[in-house]
């Protein structure tokens, strides 16, 4: 079982779709399933035995926490400057400032509790993984496997962004159902939604889209997780040298 845990904005849908591919390239006749979870509650029944389980998750109760560390066979960690969390919140899903923070801050604290994990492996949306061939090729050795050159470039143009978007777009509405914001759907077989159409990707949007008060609330809130995963308060993120918890 492979756990993707992710700050909301930060990619973890991509990381995914991107194992969820890369797993059923590599193993064709063993389709790989994908299953968000909040609470222990949301886990089926034989979960822990599944090798094809692929698990997107933001922030969740302690019981499942502990039941995903104690069963996944690797974590994959996606995080990004809150602000820019905070600010894509605001703008794809029309979420209050409020409301958009209290989510962030919340998978921000759940990456930074399974950090020190051995199974877990840091992706930094600033670093742009998922424009980089060589993020699959480590998903592939997590299936222990190697790609070919000819997979690689595969994967690689099945996980861009403009076939993404065809993909959106090509929903069956069958496989959708309300995610709980105005207007968007899930569709459940890769948990892409409908408000992941149409982004930029912007890194440093927050600062032509929240106010100083609200940049200077989110840096007080998050100030220590700031400063542990290597964002600086008033300063864009550096692209590399991150210092992350210790064990």
């Amino acid at each position: 079982m492979q756990w993707c845990q992710g700050m909301y904005a930060s990619g973890s849908t991509w990381v995914v779709h991107a194992l969820r591919s890369t797993g059923s390239l590599l193993f064709p006749d063993r389709p790989h399933t994908t299953l968000f979870v909040e609470t222990a509650d949301d886990l089926p029944l034989g979960w822990s035995r599944s090798e094809r389980l692929i698990v997107k998750t933001h922030h969740l109760d302690g019981t499942a926490a502990t039941l995903l560390l104690r069963g996944a066979k690797h974590i994959w960690i996606s995080v990004r400057d809150p602000r820019d969390c905070v600010a894509s919140l605001m703008t794809y899903m029309n979420e209050d400032f409020e409301t958009a923070l209290d989510n962030v801050a919340k998978s921000a604290w759940q990456c930074e509790r399974v950090i020190a994990s051995r199974k877990g492996t840091l992706l930094r949306y600033e670093d742009r993984f998922f424009d980089e061939p060589a993020t699959l090729d480590r998903f592939a050795g997590c299936f222990a496997r190697a790609l070919s050159n000819e997979d690689r470039e595969s994967l690689f143009q099945l996980t861009r962004r403009d076939a993404i978007e065809r993909m959106i777009r090509s929903f069956d509405p069958k496989e959708t159902v309300d995610d709980g914001f105005p207007g968007h759907r899930v569709h459940i077989p890769t948990q892409w939604h409908t408000h992941h159409a149409n982004r930029t990707g912007e890194i440093g949007r927050w600062r032509q889209s929240l106010d100083p008060a609200q940049i200077s609330d989110v840096e007080r809130f998050l100030c220590p997780w700031m400063e542990r995963f290597g964002y600086l308060p008033g300063q864009l993120p550096a692209s590399n040298g991150v210092r992350v918890p210790s064990a």
